[in-house]
């Protein structure tokens, strides 16, 4: 599903503004990975901060185990888990 798509959706209407900016910058239809370890993920909720401005937002993602030090060393698997607390400035769009 394209952004165009999700936005058309009641998920995407019913959402506060904050979060429909939050959804623009970083959609859930896209995989990620984190700017420092490189470790894609994959973005689960995004959560309302009370200051209701965008670089207050914080994700929860699901680490996929692909990228990073752990994958080089053969062990993908064991990095497969929730973070939750994620900066939208942490994350840029999985390329490779």
């Amino acid at each position: 599903m394209e952004l165009q798509d999700l936005k058309q959706t009641d998920w995407y209407r019913e959402r506060p503004t904050v979060i429909q900016n939050a959804i623009d910058l970083l959609p859930p239809t896209k995989l990620y990975r984190f700017k420092d370890s490189k470790k894609q993920c994959q973005l689960i909720s995004y959560e309302e901060p009370k200051s209701n401005k965008l670089e207050d937002v914080t994700v929860t993602v699901q680490k996929t185990g692909v990228g990073g030090a752990m994958v080089e060393m053969g062990l993908g698997g064991l990095d497969n888990n929730q973070v939750f607390g994620v900066k939208l400035t942490d994350l840029e769009e999985w390329t490779d």
